[in-house]
């Protein structure tokens, strides 16, 4: 079975903003083109920044930067980044939205080519549950694109203000700037009435629902249901400033949470306008430090049209767990490791408590957690992923301390160089495949970079590549091991033609040259895209390694994927024409 070496995204989606983040200084280059590949002058781009926050069930979208692109439909973008995932998307008055996302942060230097297609509407209603149309309730469309694969999974919700709109007085919306492959679900907020997620139930991943170019799209907000009650300490006492969030038992209930209060001088708190549904009301821990209230999670039955009152919710010191984690090699402890601890929930499908922090320079982290049974994981960029976490169990006034060991994951070391002997700095080196991202040779031409190992026995390779140059070079890893000198040749060159079934070129087409390592399929070379001819260029490609299989892939809007193998061995004077790839049109979803 082929699997994808993209490393899961889970610790990301499961982090929150922490104090004492490592920030990074980030340059963002690209190019804004339109569905024949010509570039678009004055082209608005924005770079925002995705963080998940559990805890509080939400995801936070910070904006970073914004620009135009100059007349060559270029722009640069310096961000200021706590590297997680981070979103550019650009819009042009009279085409649809383009994005792309950006994970592979080292290198401290990211490019990318964002294509905007034409334009597709994407309109609809909203009513009340009496069918009369609500006026200006705010719609905001999250959108999810089928264009590219590493976007499939994602959905575009920023700049905010880009994608919200009013309905009229016939509680009509209107998106005019979508894109023909996208598909979308709507966040819907009116006065008086409860928010909604149209995919609020469709099950734990958000539904894809709308397609672009639908103009009947009907969405109905139901009666408000209210939630109110007091928070307490053990003693009956009230207590103040405790966030609660209301998490809906079933639906997409891990980060798209609606509804928060907090308490006040009395205890007393509030959720004024929710959906009917069973909830759970659990305390939020604050980030970045140690909470000062836990709480078991309150299960309430929220009514359309009625008060669920007179809830309690007890909040109390629970017991103490302080963590220390200590690097297995050196025996040191480890800062700024990213720890989590979790607690399951008697009757819900989500975890009860939950909570994340950073280790301090100490390797020490400290968690108050509501008592019974905690799960502890940890993880660092450098360390071997824990499997299964570590099982603790908390006493009311207690405080219990574990240890975690951390295996740092294997890495190599090296110096690239030219024929000359002179350093390649700024060259960008990764492992084939399981890189845990793209360094950069530094001043003398140094490097370390590490991977992940799901195979131990499977081979690996370390692809070093200089573009402005076409350097390149592919050394297979052996015993964690690489020659310490290592020589960057010219790389190959490969030039080739993307048509339709009756051979027109398809231009804006993303292409790069794919290999499979070890049943692992993984990119070795960076995307390039087609002009208006369809033709591409893919340079700085290493020479052709033996049990390596090596293909060209193409994806492009209003197309299905494809692509064709290639043997770099048939390249003459560095350059191979490789075989035209057809693309079938995209007549199914």
């Amino acid at each position: 079975m082929q699997r994808t070496c993209a490393f899961c995204l889970c610790v990301l989606l499961l982090a929150s903003v922490a104090a004492g983040e490592e920030i990074k200084q980030i340059t963002c280059k690209g190019t804004v083109v339109d569905a024949e590949a010509r570039p678009i002058a004055g082209a608005e781009v924005a770079a925002y920044e995705v963080s998940f926050d559990y805890a509080a069930g939400r995801i936070q979208e910070e904006l970073l930067a914004t620009t135009q692109t100059d007349a060559a439909g270029f722009f640069c973008l310096n961000l200021t980044s706590t590297e997680r995932e981070i979103c550019v998307v650009a819009k042009n008055k009279d085409l649809a939205v383009g994005w792309d996302r950006l994970t592979q942060l080292k290198t401290g230097e990211l490019e990318v080519t964002i294509v905007l297609q034409k334009p597709c509407v994407l309109a609809g209603t909203v009513v009340d549950e009496t069918g009369k149309p609500v006026t200006d309730a705010r719609v905001r469309a999250m959108l999810s694109s089928c264009h590219l694969s590493r976007l499939r999974n994602f959905r575009l919700e920023a700049p905010k203000d880009w994608f919200t709109v009013k309905t009229d007085s016939e509680g009509r919306f209107s998106f005019n700037n979508i894109p023909a492959d996208a598909t979308a679900d709507f966040l819907v907020m009116a006065s008086g009435r409860p928010s909604l997620y149209t995919f609020q139930a469709h099950g734990s991943i958000p539904s894809k629902q709308f397609a672009a170019g639908r103009s009947d799209i009907r969405i109905s907000l139901p009666q408000a249901a209210r939630i109110e009650g007091r928070v307490v300490d053990s003693k009956g006492k009230p207590v103040a400033g405790v966030r609660l969030l209301a998490r809906p038992e079933k639906g997409f209930g891990n980060y798209r949470c609606l509804y928060r209060a907090v308490s006040g001088k009395d205890g007393q708190f509030s959720f004024k306008s929710v959906l009917g549904d069973t909830y759970y009301l659990q305390v939020i821990p604050p980030q970045a430090e140690i909470a000062e209230w836990v709480a078991q999670p309150v299960k309430v039955i929220a009514k359309p049209g009625q008060i669920s009152a007179n809830i309690t919710v007890e909040a109390g010191k629970g017991g103490i767990i302080d963590v220390i984690v200590i690097d297995a090699s050196t025996k040191q402890p480890i800062r700024g490791v990213d720890v989590w601890i979790s607690q399951k929930s008697e009757s819900s499908k989500h975890y009860g408590f939950y909570n994340y922090l950073r280790t301090d320079s100490d390797g020490k982290a400290r968690f108050r957690t509501p008592i019974g049974e905690c799960k502890v994981r940890a993880f660092k960029e450098g360390y071997s992923l824990e499997q299964g976490g570590h099982s603790v169990t908390t006493a009311e006034g207690k405080t219990e301390q574990i240890s975690i060991l951390l295996d740092p994951s294997p890495s190599v070391s090296g110096r690239l160089c030219e024929e000359d002997g002179n350093p390649v700095v700024g060259a960008t080196v990764e492992v084939l495949p399981n890189s845990s991202g793209v360094v950069r040779s530094d001043v003398g031409g140094k490097f370390n970079v590490n991977w992940r190992t799901y195979e131990p026995q499977a081979r690996r390779f370390l692809l070093a590549r200089y573009s402005p140059r076409n350097l390149a070079v592919l050394v297979e890893i052996k015993d964690e091991s690489v020659p310490p000198d290592i020589t960057l040749k010219p790389g190959l060159t490969i030039v080739g033609q993307v048509t339709d079934p009756n051979g027109s070129p398809i231009p804006a087409a993303s292409v790069h040259l794919q290999g499979t390592i070890s049943n692992w399929i993984t990119h070795c070379s960076s995307d390039v895209i087609t002009n208006a001819q369809g033709r591409y260029k893919i340079t700085d490609v290493p020479l052709e390694q033996e049990g390596i299989e090596y293909r060209i892939a193409v994806e492009a809007t209003g197309y299905g994927p494809g692509g064709n193998p290639v043997s770099l061995a048939d390249a003459s004077s560095n350059q191979l024409e490789a075989n035209p790839v057809t693309l079938q049109p995209a007549n199914l979803s």
